[in-house]
């Protein structure tokens, strides 16, 4: 899965070789893997845009080497239950910040 949008907010510096990529995903599945324009994610955070719905309302990311990273979308069992199960709605646009090499 390829990012709608993404940018790199900061370049290498001379103390870290970290860089910063920004960049919004619209979800296609409950687990997705998510191509940044980085060599090797450390760390990501992720953020759903849409108002939190019955079919996906949490998103997780995991970081892993080869730029990418997994998107996965969770939901409530149900309105009484609130432990989560993989998502079954999807088409929804999630926010990323990715920090890695």
């Amino acid at each position: 899965m390829n990012p709608t949008a993404s940018h790199v907010l900061a370049p290498e510096s001379k103390a870290s070789n970290l860089k910063i990529e920004a960049g919004t995903v619209t979800t296609v599945s409950a687990s997705d893997l998510v191509q940044t324009k980085l060599k090797n994610v450390r760390y990501v955070y992720v953020s759903g845009q849409d108002d939190p719905v019955a079919g996906a309302s949490r998103f997780t990311a995991v970081p892993s080497t080869l730029g990418r990273f997994t998107l996965k979308g969770w939901k409530s069992t149900a309105t009484a239950d609130t432990a989560l199960v993989a998502a079954t709605t999807f088409s929804k646009v999630v926010t990323y910040i990715a920090i890695g090499e």
